[in-house]
């Protein structure tokens, strides 16, 4: 969603408020790792939208995935992965610097579920479903 048009994020997310002339604005950016997904599960709230289409590269999707959910366990989350073209050829872990943004990542999805492990999450939650 971060970077995509307000007309693109209108078009592939349903909506139970009515069409408007004008797109919605868009999402505050975040200040924080949690505020990302807080911001836009405000903004969606504003708007009536009731999914979401999650665009982000392929190694930041699970931790993407996980922060989302746990912000909006009632919103449908649609995951579009990127891949990168310097990831594609098959030898991205023989590169230091592209190995080592995978594991830096994975490491963010493990601090990311440590960090919520200690929140309650909100009742019928995607991270108590989900755990």
């Amino acid at each position: 969603m971060i970077g995509a048009t307000p007309k693109a994020i209108a078009s592939t997310s349903e909506s139970s408020a009515p069409p408007s002339p004008t797109p919605p604005e868009r999402p505050k950016p975040a200040t924080s790792p949690g505020g990302n997904p807080a911001e836009t599960a405000a903004w969606m709230r504003r708007h009536g939208f009731r999914s979401l289409r999650l665009v982000t590269a392929f190694y930041h999707l699970p931790r993407s995935l996980f922060e989302f959910r746990r912000a909006m366990p009632d919103v449908e989350i649609v995951p579009n992965p990127v891949f990168p073209p310097v990831l594609q050829d098959g030898k991205w872990w023989q590169r230091p610097a592209t190995a080592s943004l995978v594991v830096m990542e994975y490491n963010k999805y493990l601090a990311a579920r440590l960090r919520h492990a200690f929140e309650p999450a909100a009742a019928g939650s995607a991270a108590t479903r989900r755990g």
